[in-house]
């Protein structure tokens, strides 16, 4: 369950499983913007230093849009966010959110566009 830092500090590895001597989890690559969830593994000597509160915040928001089907903070129109009052905000412009968006604690990410579209089929 811990999360460490290492590749320079690119990489957010959160620790899911210790066995023979490698750690086993999952990833974010934080210049190139990357989530991998497949169980992967570091050898402890490639371990930097433990992630901070930001840096592991930054690790679960990645996380939340890779879970919807998105690469890390990419907001698309139609998708609906929230800000830190809960105000509900419909995206119609993609390109004016970034990861401080996200990771200050501003803004959430509630629905994604195709999720909205799913449960608008079902209604």
């Amino acid at each position: 369950g811990d999360y460490v830092i290492e590749d320079n500090g690119d990489v957010i590895f959160k620790i899911n499983e210790v066995m023979n001597g490698r750690f086993f989890g999952s990833y974010y690559k934080r210049f190139d913007n990357y989530f991998y969830s497949d169980n992967c593994s570091i050898f402890p000597n490639d371990i930097e230093r433990y992630a901070t509160p930001k840096e592991i915040a930054e690790y679960e928001v990645a996380l939340t849009f890779h879970k919807r089907g998105r690469k890390p903070f990419e907001v698309k129109e139609g998708d609906i966010i929230s800000d830190s009052e809960a105000e509900k905000i419909y995206v119609d412009a993609s390109g004016f959110w970034d990861k401080e968006d996200f990771t200050g604690g501003d803004y959430t990410l509630l629905k994604t566009v195709e999720e909205f579209n799913e449960w608008l089929e079902n209604k």
